[in-house]
């Protein structure tokens, strides 16, 4: 399928979604046929403009001139409209992705700050204004009644960004249902939860008409609520435990139930729209805090493990280095005596090193070390702990191994090294090889013995092995 192919279906995805949501949000236009108090599209056109880019455009001006369209059989006020609801989406979008970070903006409270004024306050202001001059223009309505279309046009544009688009963005960046047998409870028991105190408050059966002063303040009991989610079930949840609500809201309002349907009933619908813009603003910048207190921990668990790891490792190697192998070695020694294993530890120096570097340079020496540790990591198990005890001594710990098997990896090491094509002279080891029966309290032993060993290949000459004797346990 080529891109203009895949491009007309996306516009012409978005532009059907977005008539159909428009019509129903029409539904409870009062104030004006073409004006209402609850306009999702404002929220899918901004959702859809940032996650697949403003191209999309064509989508959300088709679908707005044919709801309006279909409403007043006014083909030049539907025009305008769709003019100033397309600028509403493609404004909204540009500014969130050049000043609240894009789809990101629900990230951290600062571009949640952003978005709520570009998004919601200012594009949607653009839109409710070419509408409005759009209507009076076309002769659909009166000069009298200009502010109460535009204030209801612009909450109710206002509310559908601050509601849906960020459902919608919520959905999009994490659609799995990753849940697992100890969370469902309580993600069931969080939903649960808000539909019941929805249903409570807002409810036909809680209030009618004149409504005491605490109804307000229950009304709002719904941010510690719905704080439960950005905590511990995330921001998708929290969006969709306050979409709910606000379709509850809504819907017990339009019965005449609730602490605001005393109103007139576009007054009340608007009553509820900024009830619900505020607990929205509220649980974003609550949910983007905490993302941000969780990215700043993970950072700090990943310099922490970063500076541990750098403690424990010799930095011009990437071995081990002495505290590391220091470490390893208590960590073996406790293992060994727990399970009965043997331990064994090959200690080995580098043969004429300080010639070496006299005659090649310190920086050729490097060299020589850096290729000895990658060689002894390649002829090592996953189990081994190879180490860089200081200057050109190395240490390989083997886990669960026998005198015998000792030996044989020391040979290995050996005879890789030796054989090693060298650029300059050849460079040989010397090792020592200690065993130690299972007791944890031989750590000193197993190193005395094995620098003992050392010294006897040592003076026995070089490019040898020696092994010592094993230790009683």
């Amino acid at each position: 399928m080529s891109d203009r192919s895949r491009w007309l279906i996306a516009v012409a995805a978005l532009a059907i979604t977005y008539f159909v949501v428009g019509k129903l949000g029409l539904k409870l236009a009062l104030v004006h046929a073409s004006t209402t108090a609850v306009w999702p599209p404002t929220g899918l056109a901004l959702a859809s403009l940032l996650i697949w880019g403003r191209q999309l455009w064509p989508g959300v001006f088709v679908g707005a001139f044919l709801v309006n369209l279909t409403t007043s059989d006014a083909a030049a006020s539907s025009l305008g409209i769709a003019i100033g609801n397309t600028l509403e989406g493609v404004m909204g979008a540009w500014l969130v992705e050049r000043f609240a970070r894009g789809r990101d903006c629900f990230k951290d409270a600062s571009s949640v700050i952003g978005f709520v004024f570009f998004a919601a306050v200012l594009s949607t202001a653009i839109s409710a204004t070419i509408g409005v001059v759009s209507l009076i223009a076309d002769g659909l309505a009166a000069w009298d009644n200009v502010r109460a279309i535009w204030v209801t046009w612009w909450l109710g544009d206002a509310a559908g960004a601050l509601l849906v688009a960020p459902l919608v963005l919520a959905w999009y960046g994490n659609p799995r249902l990753r849940w697992n047998w100890r969370q469902l409870p309580e993600r069931v028991l969080f939903y649960v939860t808000v539909v019941f105190f929805g249903l409570e408050v807002f409810g036909s059966s809680s209030y009618h008409h004149v409504l005491p002063l605490d109804s307000y303040l229950l009304a709002f009991m719904a941010v510690p609520i719905l704080l439960w989610a950005p905590f511990r079930l995330g921001f998708r949840a929290a969006m969709s435990g306050t979409v709910i609500l606000g379709v509850v809201a809504l819907w017990g309002t339009f019965q005449g139930a609730g602490p605001f349907a005393y109103k007139d009933l576009n007054e009340a619908l608007l009553l509820v729209q900024s009830f619900m813009a505020i607990i929205a603003v509220t649980i974003l910048i609550v949910s983007a805090a905490q993302q941000q207190l969780e990215q700043t921990r993970r950072r700090l668990e990943q310099a922490n493990t970063e500076l541990t790891e750098a403690s424990v490792t010799d930095a011009l190697t990437g071995a081990r280095n002495r505290r590391g192998f220091d470490q390893r070695l208590a960590e073996e020694l406790e293992r060994s005596a727990r399970f009965q294993q043997p331990l064994s530890l090959l200690l080995m120096d580098v043969d004429l090193f300080k010639q070496h570097n006299d005659l090649f340079g310190h920086l050729a020496g490097d060299e020589v070390l850096k290729t000895i540790v990658r060689l002894l990591q390649e002829h090592s198990r996953a189990t081994d702990t190879v180490a860089r005890q200081g200057g050109d001594e190395f240490a390989v710990l083997l886990p669960n191994t026998e005198s015998d098997g000792a030996v044989m990896m020391a040979e290995r090491f050996r005879s890789a090294i030796e054989n090693a094509p060298w650029q300059a002279n050849a460079v040989t080891v010397t090792v020592g090889v200690a065993t130690l029966s299972s007791d944890a309290s031989h750590g000193a032993k197993l190193l005395g013995l094995a620098d003992q060993a050392l010294y006897e290949a040592k003076e026995a000459g070089r490019n040898r092995i020696a092994q010592a004797k094993v230790a009683p346990a």
